[in-house]
């Protein structure tokens, strides 16, 4: 989108839309797949946590 239109975006900007794009997408499977008898409740509130897979994906 900012190629398109010739623009550099913040660097504020530019973490707030990469993270979904690019590093949660690999994250969740990752924890599903490495983790053993997950009970519904961590699932659970790893999905209402999504603070958590934001600023995992920024390190």
């Amino acid at each position: 989108r900012w190629h398109c239109a010739r623009q550099t975006p913040s660097l504020e900007e530019y973490l707030s839309n990469i993270w979904a794009a690019m590093t949660g997408p690999i994250l969740l499977p990752a924890y599903f797949l490495l983790s053993q008898n997950i009970e519904e409740q961590a699932i659970r509130q790893l999905l209402s946590e999504s603070n958590i897979i934001n600023l995992s994906s920024m390190i």
